[in-house]
């Protein structure tokens, strides 16, 4: 084990690195506060009546240039959506998705490297990158080359252990590659409640076991196929490895009864959930209380959110997981969450 390796294994982030803001919309622009930290990774999502989409933005692509969970759609760029990354958190004008008059929004927030990136050429693909080697999380941006088995590096001082990434120029599906997914070239999809899916053929992909300490390879798939690596296309790759203290990336096996996950290390302050059978993505966080639902009012009920989906938060009786002191628990066989032998995967994070 390298010594950098060791060290992020047993040595908590530094301060400032996650955090969960909840905000009210105005309709017209607002700087909003209370971060901590600039961020450098922001996604937003409406919690209300209105079901607006997923928003997600960055420091390395820009202000106003969206990416959306739940869709396929390529990138987008607005001038009204985030409008600056600020020293203690973020500036959005009046778009809807943002800022609509008395809408009710949490954004989730992660510091990379103020905005500062760099040229990596660890892969046989330049990326550019910034990372927070503390965090456990970077930013890569590359352009695919259509060559098989290319790689690019991502920045980290460890291999990654959850990887989102989405083509930029075009119509396609989110990807998500886990440490525990049962094959090596297996993904699931951000914006689908599918299971596993297995690269074959034209399907390009992320290859699990090519996901080193300095690089990721992808495969190229077909001429015709999006997938990670069409020749002249661009990408967005989200990288996050497990950080003592702060982080965890892990799975774990339903039980249909009580379950409780533990081995954390830390309270989580977010965990995003999803089965790697047929199932919806669950966010829940520990800013977020439960407003609507059975379980309103109740104390430590969290309300989940769907990332896939555009629909609003729910506090349902039968999605309920509590944010537990070294993990995260749940009493219900729901198969979102919680079917005897089946494995779900799971990112938590600690506010700090």
């Amino acid at each position: 084990m390298s010594v950098n390796k060791k060290i992020i294994e047993t040595e908590a982030a530094a301060e400032g690195d996650f955090n969960v803001v909840t905000y009210t919309g105005n309709g017209s622009t607002q700087s909003i506060t209370g971060v901590g930290f600039q961020p450098d990774f922001v996604w937003v999502k409406d919690r209300g009546d209105v079901n607006y989409s997923h928003y997600v933005t960055d420091s390395t692509r820009g202000t106003g240039k969206v990416i959306i969970t739940n869709d396929t759609i390529a990138e987008t760029t607005g001038t009204n959506r985030i409008t600056s990354f600020d020293s203690g958190g973020f500036t959005v004008g009046n778009s809807a998705g943002f800022n609509n008059n008395g809408a009710d929004y949490v954004a989730w927030c992660w510091k990379a490297n103020g905005g500062v990136t760099s040229s990596n050429t660890d892969g046989s693909i330049t990326s550019t990158v910034q990372a927070n080697q503390d965090a456990g999380f970077s930013i890569v941006k590359y352009t695919g080359t259509g060559v098989n088995n290319a790689t690019f590096g991502h920045g980290l001082s460890a291999a990654p252990e959850f990887v989102i990434f989405k083509t930029l120029d075009v119509i396609d599906n989110w990807r998500v590659v886990h440490k525990d997914l049962a094959n090596a070239n297996g993904y699931l999809i951000l914006n689908s409640t599918g299971g596993e899916v297995t690269a074959l053929g034209g399907d390009g992909s992320i290859v699990r076991d090519g996901i080193s300490a300095t690089t990721i390879t992808c495969t190229a798939g077909s001429s015709t196929s999006n997938n990670t690596n069409k020749s002249g296309d661009n990408y967005i790759a989200y990288c996050f490895h497990s950080v003592a203290g702060y982080s965890k990336i892990g799975s774990y096996s339903g039980n249909g009864g009580s379950n409780s996950i533990t081995g954390l290390g830390f309270q989580p302050d977010f965990v995003m959930i999803k089965s790697t059978g047929s199932g919806s993505w669950f966010i829940y966080d520990s800013v977020r209380s439960v407003s609507v639902g059975d379980n309103a009012g109740t104390a430590n009920a969290r309300p989940y959110i769907l990332p896939s989906s555009s629909n609003k938060e729910n506090g349902a009786t039968s999605y309920n997981v509590n944010l537990d002191s070294n993990g995260f628990s749940m009493n219900t066989s729901t198969t979102d969450l919680n079917v005897n032998g089946t494995t779900y995967i799971y990112m938590a994070f600690k506010i700090n």
